[in-house]
C-alpha cells in the first residue's frame, strides 16, 4: 500500500522536471580581443557549448553575441576560461537611460551612442537633477555644448600617443599633439557622431587673394580665411588691388 501511495508523487515529479526545459535567449558579454587570434579563441569556446545556436563576434566593441538554449552566468563562465577578463555587456542605448549624462552613467569605453546601464530613482518634478537632465536632453535647443566638447576631447586623448590636446569651443577648434597620425585624430573625433574636418584656415595675410570668394568664409574666426590654392595671375586690376591695400605701400587708404 505505501508503494501505491508513492507512485503519484514520483510521476508528479518526473513531470516537473520534464517541464524545465531551457528557454531560447540572446546573451552579450563584454570581453577584449586585441588580435584574429584572441576572437577565434572566445569564438570557440562558447561554439562548443551545449544548445548554442550561433555566436556573433564584433571585435571593435568588444562585444560576444551568443544565441541559444544556454543561461547567461554559464556563458560568462565559458569566455573567463579563456583567460580574459569578461563581464555581461553593460551597455544600452543612451535614449533608454533616463539621465544619460550622469557621471555613473557615462563610460568613455562604451561604443558611440551608448551608456552604462545604470538604474536611478526618479527625483522630484522641477528638482535640481530634474532640471539638469532637461538641460541636458535633445528636446532643448539650447543645450550647452560643454558636454560635447567634453566628450571631443576624451575622445582625443584616447588616441595612443597623445601629449596634449587643446580645446577652443568659441572657434570650434581642437588642437592634438604627439605622435599621431592627422586621419586617425580626424576619425575619432568623428565617432564622437560629430561633423569633422582639418582645420582649414589661415592667418589672411598668408593667402595672396585673402578677399577672394573661394577664400573668404563667415565662419571663419577673426583675422583667417580658408586655406585655398589658387595660381598665381599676371598682373591686372586685382593685382594692382592687392598692392594697393598691402601693408608695403605707406599711401594706402587708412580704411585698412
Amino acid at each position: 500500500m505505501g508503494y501505491l501511495d508513492y507512485l503519484p508523487k514520483l510521476c508528479s515529479l518526473t513531470s516537473t522536471r520534464r517541464g524545465k526545459r531551457k528557454v531560447m535567449q540572446t546573451v552579450e558579454v563584454k570581453v577584449k580581443m586585441d588580435c584574429e587570434g584572441c576572437e577565434k579563441k572566445v569564438r570557440n569556446a562558447v561554439s562548443s557549448m551545449r544548445g548554442v545556436k550561433s555566436v556573433e563576434v564584433n571585435r571593435k566593441q568588444s562585444k560576444v553575441t551568443v544565441s541559444g538554449y544556454v543561461k547567461p552566468d554559464k556563458v560568462l563562465k565559458r569566455v573567463r576560461r579563456t583567460g580574459k577578463k569578461a563581464e555581461l555587456w553593460p551597455y544600452v542605448p543612451y535614449n533608454l537611460v533616463y539621465y544619460p549624462y550622469a557621471h555613473q552613467a557615462y563610460d568613455r569605453k562604451a561604443p558611440a551612442g551608448y551608456v552604462r546601464n545604470v538604474e536611478h530613482p526618479l527625483p522630484a518634478p522641477n528638482s535640481p537633477v530634474d532640471y539638469l537632465a532637461t538641460m541636458f536632453s535633445d528636446d532643448n535647443t539650447n543645450t550647452c555644448s560643454r558636454q560635447c566638447y567634453q566628450h571631443k576631447e576624451r575622445q582625443a586623448q584616447s588616441n595612443a600617443g597623445v601629449k596634449t590636446v587643446d580645446v577652443n569651443r568659441k572657434q570650434s577648434k581642437v588642437t592634438v599633439s604627439g605622435y599621431v597620425k592627422p586621419d586617425k585624430v580626424l576619425k575619432s573625433v568623428r565617432s564622437t557622431g560629430k561633423k569633422a574636418e582639418f582645420w582649414p584656415y589661415v592667418p589672411y595675410n598668408l593667402v595672396y587673394y585673402p578677399y577672394a570668394p573661394q577664400s573668404y568664409d563667415k565662419k571663419a574666426p577673426a583675422g583667417h580665411v580658408r586655406n585655398v590654392a589658387q595660381p598665381l595671375r599676371s598682373p591686372t586690376v586685382n593685382d594692382k588691388l592687392a598692392t594697393m591695400f598691402s601693408e608695403d605701400n605707406t599711401d594706402a587708404c587708412s580704411i585698412m
